[in-house]
């Protein structure tokens, strides 16, 4: 178990638009169509989902998980996004699954909002533990966008037969490209952003 950063904040959590690149040294393709910004403003109903959620999940990493997290993520021989990004999207997919047995109709809508934030927790557990270490901020947004790339496909293999694959990577791929300010999509996603970081991202 280890304490949670007070560092960590929402507007860390999707990386800014760039084409990554791929284990081959190239550059990953874009997935299907231009994406546009065609989300709405998540509403509270949404935000409170995003809260619990994540809120959950991220108890489960920065306590009883930690160390099991820890191990898994140091066992890693191959590429470390692909790890956290497929981590990330078993936790969310699970999550989706246990709220909607209690009842909990989840809105889709946050699906890539709430990733992030698992994504970024990760991230700064393998930082935390020195698993991994970014030589500058750019060299993390395109660590990130990796693993969100992996967390899609990976949520996707779970199964999920409430969302539509190709509109989740519509808007992964919006905010890959860096189309929309990401302060701006975040809250569409119902994800909190702190007002000194709103516009500066």
């Amino acid at each position: 178990m280890a304490e949670k950063p007070r560092e960590m904040t929402n507007s860390q959590n999707v990386p800014k638009g760039r084409a990554t690149p791929t284990k081959e040294g190239g550059v990953s393709p874009l997935i299907g169509p231009e994406p546009t910004d065609n989300l709405q403003q998540a509403s509270e109903d949404e935000s409170r989902q995003v809260d619990f959620i994540v809120g959950k999940i991220e108890d489960h990493i920065w306590d009883e998980g930690y160390d099991k997290i820890v191990g898994s993520l140091q066992k890693t021989s191959g590429d470390l996004s692909d790890a956290i990004g497929k981590m990330a999207g078993r936790m969310v997919n699970e999550e989706v699954k246990a709220a909607e047995k209690e009842g909990v109709e989840v809105s889709r809508d946050i699906l890539i909002g709430v990733g992030g934030e698992i994504i970024n927790a990760l991230t700064e557990v393998a930082v935390h533990e020195g698993i991994i270490n970014f030589k500058s901020d750019e060299e993390q947004q395109t660590f990130q966008g990796n693993c969100l790339r992996s967390g899609l496909e990976k949520y996707f293999a779970l199964g999920d037969d409430k969302v539509s694959k190709d509109n989740l990577i519509n808007t992964a791929q919006t905010i890959l490209r860096g189309q929309v300010p990401e302060d701006q999509m975040m809250q569409k996603m119902g994800v909190q952003v702190p007002a000194d970081a709103q516009g500066v991202i």
